[in-house]
């Protein structure tokens, strides 16, 4: 009988008579497109957030292109050594920004003091630890640009730009999109001396269960959102959100009209917002990717002051 019936139900004519077309964005999905503003409301807003957040992250230091610094896995049991690794971070931040002949005796004695005041407790130790040094009040009031820097690992911080870019992401057919990858880059360009560079890198997919397979493709994004710091002052100089990669699963054998329109409305949108093109792989690149990142088009950019 050879051939193949590609005939099938159009599950997208609701869609489109209600005017959500599958390359439309959801109308169910937040656009947050002041989301830079968002982005540095939340920078101090909570102190506290520092202590919680900064040693649950993965954070690679580069300097003039050259990465100085990768954290070791440790399990979350080592509070010693995660508490060392944070100390070393927060060091090379006070090196960056001009403050390590200032603070760097007092960060190794008040880490040390710390740590062995909450050797069970890496929040309190780290806490403990930003207090006693002095770059922060026990108030929560940032004294240093070193604290003031590490306030971009409050994990709210990057909240307004991921909604932004589950926006950007949304169509009427994905019903949620998940982070399977994250990591923390600070980089450092001494023929930029004027300033550091934070970075929150993801990878995002939308999930399909195997009942939507013939009707719908899964994609994944990688993309980043980063903030660029004064060395002189730690105030924000401009945030930028953009997208590096992407993939999309390639159609089935007989594949639908369904899957065939999802499949090109996610091409056109990733063209039209991103000016970035989409590799159609058989299986996505799932957690691992992004470990080997390198920049991409620029999505949106905003340059903002902050007095």
């Amino acid at each position: 009988m050879g051939g193949c019936c590609c005939c099938d139900v159009d599950t997208e004519t609701t869609a489109l008579v209600q005017g959500a077309g599958p390359g439309q964005f959801s109308t169910t999905v937040a656009d947050h497109p002041k989301w830079d503003a968002e982005l540095i409301a939340e920078l101090g807003r909570d102190s506290r957030a520092v202590s919680r957040d900064f040693p649950r992250l993965k954070i690679t230091i580069v300097v003039d292109n050259k990465v100085e610094y990768v954290p070791v896995e440790l399990p979350p049991t080592n509070v010693s050594g995660r508490s060392a690794e944070c100390r070393e971070i927060v060091l090379r931040l006070a090196k960056l920004f001009g403050e390590h002949a200032e603070y760097h005796d007092r960060i190794d004695r008040a880490w040390q003091v710390a740590a062995k005041s909450n050797p069970n407790d890496i929040t309190l130790s780290v806490w403990d630890a930003c207090v006693g040094s002095g770059i922060v009040s026990a108030g929560g009031k940032a004294q240093s640009r070193t604290f003031a820097a590490l306030q971009c690992f409050a994990q709210g911080v990057p909240f307004s730009a991921s909604a932004r870019m589950q926006y950007l992401l949304s169509f009427p057919w994905v019903p949620h999109i998940q982070d399977v990858w994250w990591s923390t880059i600070v980089s450092y360009d001494s023929r930029f001396s004027e300033h550091v560079t934070i970075t929150h890198e993801y990878d995002v997919k939308n999930y399909v269960d195997r009942g939507s397979a013939k009707h719908t493709p899964e994609f994944q994004v990688r993309w980043r959102v980063s903030i660029l710091l004064s060395t002189a002052t730690a105030t924000v100089l401009a945030c930028n959100l953009e997208a590096t990669d992407a993939w999309i699963t390639a159609a089935p054998n007989c594949p639908s009209s369904a899957f065939l329109r999802r499949h090109n409305a996610f091409v056109a949108r990733m063209r039209d917002v991103f000016s970035l093109g989409v590799t159609t792989v058989d299986e996505l690149p799932g957690s691992i990717a992004g470990k080997q990142g390198h920049r991409g088009h620029r999505a949106e950019a905003s340059r903002v002051s902050k007095k």
